[in-house]
């Protein structure tokens, strides 16, 4: 294994697409998303209240889903880097397990 860029931060989730492409790593109230064939950074997306918990990329590598404590799961287009919705309701803090 080489190590070809060191991170600064901590990775509380990480999600990997499904054909190896695309890598995405959060932790506190951001995440950012990789090229992995070019080894380069894409976007970073802020935008959730609390810490980020959980991440899930679909199959098509468009859509990513991410879980938070602020009781909330979040769905983004990775095309545009916008944020879809909210999903809300939880009344407590739940450790998310998201299967896209």
């Amino acid at each position: 294994m080489t190590v070809v860029r060191k991170l600064s931060g901590v990775a509380e989730a990480i999600a990997l697409s499904s054909d190896g492409h695309t890598l995405v790593g959060g932790g506190g109230k951001s995440f950012s998303v990789w090229h992995l064939p070019s080894q380069q950074p894409q976007l970073t997306l802020k935008g959730d209240a609390n810490d980020i918990y959980d991440l899930a990329l679909s199959a098509d590598g468009q859509t990513l889903v991410s879980g938070s404590l602020d009781k909330t799961i979040k769905v983004w287009n990775l095309a545009t880097g916008k944020l879809k919705f909210t999903l809300k309701g939880h009344l407590e803090f739940t450790y998310w397990e998201i299967v896209a």
